[in-house]
Parts: structure tokens; sequence; C-alpha cells
């Protein structure tokens, strides 16, 4: 999952959470979970989930948002990308396109 996308989640997840739709708050924190597989992210979006509830801190959900979504940016992993381009598509594909 890139990084856009993980923040689009988040940003869903505490909005869902921030409006009290519980429903759509517990399928965004599956899917992030499901599709993250870092588990020192997982950790640190539970931990601010917690902080919200324990310490009340409900007022203050953009701050923790924020605090995460660095987190994550900082901890995402480069995706490797090809050389030459013709990596990305099947021999025979680029045999019907006319190349090598």
């Amino acid at each position: 999952m890139d990084s856009l996308s993980i923040v689009i989640v988040l940003l869903v997840t505490f909005l869902a959470y921030q409006q009290g739709i519980p429903w759509l708050f517990w399928g965004s924190v599956l899917l992030f979970v499901v599709t993250v597989r870092q588990p020192s992210v997982i950790i640190v979006f539970g931990l601010g989930l917690l902080a919200l509830q324990f310490l009340r801190l409900q007022d203050f959900w953009f701050i923790i948002l924020a605090i995460i979504v660095a987190f994550v940016l900082m901890t995402q992993k480069e995706q490797p990308k090809p050389a030459g381009g013709e990596e990305l598509y099947s021999p025979e594909l680029m045999e019907l396109l006319g190349g090598k």
C-alpha cells in the first residue's frame, strides 16, 4: 500500500471515530492492519487510538493523526523500480508491440 492510500485510510479512521460511526471505524482499522503489515506502524496506530480514548484527547485528534501520518511516511519502505521499464511487461506483450 502506498503512502497516500495509508494517509487516506488513517483520515477515514479518525473521522469515523470523531463522528461516532463504529462500522466505518472498525472497517477502516481492519483495512489498515491487513494492508500495512508493518508491526511498528500498527503499534503506533494502536497507541494513537488508545491515547484518544483513555487520555480524553478527542479534541486533539488532528494532532495525533498528523503524528501517525508522519511516522508512516518516515517508515514507509521504498519500492524498488525496474531499471529499463521492459521488465514491467511480459515478453509476449513486448513482442506484439514490436519490442525485443
